[in-house]
């Protein structure tokens, strides 16, 4: 629901990982693989969480959806 908050875990496996979370509305609270997404006050609607983890010259993107009501 708009302005509450729900734990995002990336799980990897690997050394020497960086972890980039972006939000296309609300805010990532936290760093490295586990983060708080604390959805927007006034924006409802369906927005997207990604996560990039860079270990050495590799990189993935995972992005998953969330519904606030």
């Amino acid at each position: 629901y708009t302005g509450e908050t729900t734990k995002s875990t990336a799980t990897v496996d690997g050394e020497n990982l960086k972890f980039k979370w972006n939000a296309t509305a609300g805010d990532i609270l936290g760093a490295n693989n586990v983060i708080t997404y604390a959805a927007p006050t006034c924006v409802p609607g369906v927005n997207e969480i990604s996560c990039t983890v860079n270990a050495d010259n590799k990189s993935e993107t995972k992005t998953i959806n969330i519904t606030v009501f």
